[in-house]
């Protein structure tokens, strides 16, 4: 960049003569900038959270929500394993009590939700639903991905709000361990008690016993062998009534 060159002025002495002024402006050029910074408002985001289950009963996955840009209604759908998973309807969250969802499982694997605002009162950020799933008989145990596609969001006038950032869950099934119970309990002539359980091998349990079921006492603790029945001896009882459970380790 170039500058200009230094400014002088004749000014009229009180003499008559002029004189030459002194320099008003004879420096290296400078340039101020003005960076102007802005974020820009960030777009609908859609993230389905991870959960952990053991297939006894339905298991809620969060689905949380987050938009700058005010969003009345959204549509998307989730795809799942239908060989291994089970789909409920979708819940509506506390924070979300403005919006009405409906949900329904549109093709084997694929479950589509719509959550809107009847008064086009925008979807909040946070946690607006969950889902149930549920692992269907005969699975014991894995990680199933629940995959967010296809969505569609659109603000009070119906106008479209693109794109929609989507993120995965998971949902992780874990092994139900196995019970035990009493299957034999026997007492001899000398009022010696022994009892059997019966039960997942590996498993260690506590034997204990108690006069009046609030106040316990362990016996003994061993682990069902490979055959899965386990022997507890009481040699002493020393009530003429008492009472026993097994806890696992």
């Amino acid at each position: 960049m170039r500058c200009r060159p230094p400014i002088s002025l004749r000014i009229p002495s009180r003499g008559g003569k002029p004189a030459r002024s002194s320099l008003l402006w004879n420096a290296p050029c400078f340039v101020v900038c003005f960076l102007i910074c802005w974020r820009a408002a960030a777009g609908p985001e859609l993230t389905i959270g991870n959960a952990l289950g053991d297939g006894t009963a339905a298991t809620l996955l969060p689905i949380a929500f987050k938009s700058d840009v005010p969003i009345a209604a959204l549509q998307f759908d989730v795809l799942f394993d239908e060989l291994q998973l089970g789909s409920e309807p979708a819940l509506i969250s506390v924070m979300a009590t403005n919006q009405v969802v409906v949900s329904s499982e549109f093709s084997p694997g694929t479950l589509r939700i719509v959550i809107y605002s009847p008064r086009n009162a925008p979807l909040p950020n946070g946690n607006i639903l969950a889902l149930p799933f549920t692992p269907l008989p005969g699975l014991t145990e894995g990680v199933f991905s629940l995959t967010p596609t296809n969505a569609i969001a659109a603000d009070a006038s119906a106008k479209s709000v693109a794109p929609v950032k989507l993120t995965a869950g998971s949902f992780t099934v874990v092994a139900v361990a196995a019970g035990a119970r009493f299957t034999t309990v026997s007492v001899s002539a000398t009022g010696q008690i022994d009892l059997q359980l019966t039960g997942a091998a590996g498993r260690a349990f506590a034997l204990q016993s108690s006069l009046d079921l609030r106040q316990w006492t362990s016996i003994a603790t061993n682990t069902i062998p490979a055959t899965g029945v386990l022997q507890f001896h009481d040699a002493a009882p020393g009530a003429n009534a008492r009472f026993y459970r097994a806890v696992q380790q």
